[in-house]
């Protein structure tokens, strides 16, 4: 029999899922069997995974996708005043996962993995054991006054890291039991005040025979007002935390208490090369390099035409400012390593840069490894293609020799207006004659670049007419300020802090 271990996580917006990316090779470092990962994910972020996890594939993760909306609704009457309202999803598991998943451990997906994660399956067969049904450990805030209001004493349960029995909760009528309790603390108290943790404290406090409390290591909770030394009173014992839980509503931007240090951890994991979880063999077989969609999401989605355009990550700072000039919708695919995706990530969720961000650029990114150096030219052109929200798409090949300006706007909009532009594959072409692009409708592009050919003979092998649409070459840009971005934590703090705690397993 094979042993697998079941996790899962519930993730809300595409803009979550890069933390999904760091979460998995933080389990890998450290555990070598095989998990089912069970995603309970919204519509946008099942897109976004399903990619990501079909272009990874590692062969020690199985994986599926739950729709979050079909549960969301049902949960509605569960009123909370937490910022996060997503929380109550992880009292009705036992309903949204299959009856074959009998135990399950959920994470945040705010949280990394510093130890092998078979240590918590240790507390899930001793939970099986004295017939509980689920474990938690201790929230570690003291929620002020208002916490008075409730029955129970001290910090009560911090669901970020939960260990679920799912038979048993089957077995038992769990639904019941939650809900009653639910209806109990909201009739008494009005919205709660931590969302689910509540209404799980409440049943560990009048039912601690279906409780476990697990040590504070397994979620140590560092967001503000988190009383971090509670649970590790000297630094000098950091190693043993063995999950980091980014409790504070800033996450990795927030530096109090021992916050830096575990900061730099989390940048040693993400710029792991992702391909070191694959098979040597199976990875240089696979068709497509790993890839993140919308590291960056467009808020305006409605346009007549698309500006698609892909280039290298040592760009992507610079055209994430300079395409956000053009008057209609983009999509930019990055080819850059694990380290580059990091550091873009650092300034896209910079505060201040934050504010100023084009709302109407939507980044992609394709990874670069040691078996995938090259620049996959024809995948770059198909993702920026397939990632395009209109029907209309100028796909730009060489950005850098082409001006981004109203002007081009105008023309293209001219050209895609006219009642022959579905026949028609206007090649892009600098003043000096250099093809940069072409413009044309998104289901001739796509087949013109499954078949890996040039836009002429593209036009020629599907009968349509090909014609030159000259526009005007980039003029001498001026240097753009690049903003400054943190430094990555160096090699050998990486090798040392995660080679100690590979030691301990």
């Amino acid at each position: 029999q094979i042993d697998i271990i079941h996790m899962t996580t519930v993730v809300s917006g595409v803009s979550v899922c890069n933390r999904i990316e760091t979460l998995l090779k933080s389990i890998f470092l450290f555990h070598k069997g095989i998990i089912h990962f069970h995603f309970i994910a919204d519509t946008p972020a099942r897109e976004v995974l399903s990619v990501l996890l079909q272009t990874w594939s590692i062969p020690n993760l199985r994986w599926s996708l739950y729709d979050l909306e079909a549960t969301q609704d049902s949960l509605q009457w569960v009123l909370t005043s937490h910022r996060n309202a997503l929380g109550q999803i992880k009292l009705v598991l036992d309903e949204i996962l299959p009856v074959y998943v009998e135990e399950v451990i959920l994470l945040d997906t705010d949280m990394i993995l510093l130890g092998d994660v078979r240590e918590l399956q240790e507390y899930v067969i001793d939970m099986r054991r004295r017939g509980a049904l689920f474990s938690t450990s201790e929230d570690m805030y003291q929620r002020t006054t208002a916490r008075l209001k409730y029955p129970h004493k001290g910090f009560g349960e911090n669901t970020g890291t939960t260990l679920y029995n799912l038979k048993k909760m089957r077995e038992v009528n769990w639904k019941e039991m939650w809900r009653a309790e639910a209806d109990r603390l909201l009739r008494m108290i009005g919205p709660l005040m931590a969302s689910e943790q509540d209404i799980f404290t409440s049943l560990a406090v009048y039912h601690p025979e279906i409780h476990l409390r697990m040590p504070c290591e397994y979620n140590f909770q560092m967001g503000w007002g988190a009383l971090q030394t509670y649970c590790i009173p000297k630094k000098g014992d950091l190693i043993r935390v063995k999950i980091p839980h980014w409790t504070g509503g800033e996450k990795w931007a927030e530096t109090k208490g021992y916050l830096p240090y575990f900061n730099k951890l989390y940048k040693c994991i993400q710029k792991v090369d992702g391909s070191r979880f694959q098979e040597p063999r199976l990875n240089q077989t696979l068709q497509y390099p790993r890839t993140l969609l919308n590291v960056l999401a467009a808020e305006k989605t409605t346009a007549i035409v698309t500006l698609a355009v892909h280039s290298l990550a040592s760009q992507g700072v610079q055209l994430i400012q300079q395409l956000g000039n053009w008057p209609s919708l983009v999509s930019l695919v990055l080819f850059g390593t694990d380290l580059e995706r990091a550091q873009l990530n650092v300034y896209l969720n910079n505060k201040k840069e934050k504010e100023n961000l084009p709302t109407n650029v939507a980044v992609h990114f394709v990874y670069q490894t040691d078996r995938h150096v090259d620049y996959p030219y024809i995948y770059m052109k198909k993702i920026a293609a397939d990632t395009a929200k209109t029907d209309n798409i100028l796909l730009i090949d060489e950005i850098d020799e082409l001006s981004i300006n109203k002007d081009l706007f105008n023309s293209v909009v001219a050209k895609v207006s006219s009642t022959k532009f579905d026949n028609i594959v206007n090649v892009v072409k600098s003043d000096q004659q250099k093809s940069l692009g072409a413009l044309m409708k998104r289901r001739t592009l796509q087949r013109i670049i499954t078949q890996a050919i040039s836009y002429e003979d593209g036009a020629r092998s599907l009968k349509l007419k090909s014609i030159d649409f000259e526009v005007v070459s980039s003029e001498e840009k001026q240097e753009e300020k690049q903003p400054k971005i943190a430094p990555f934590p160096d090699e050998e703090f990486c090798r040392k802090e995660i080679g100690d705690r590979q030691k301990k397993i």
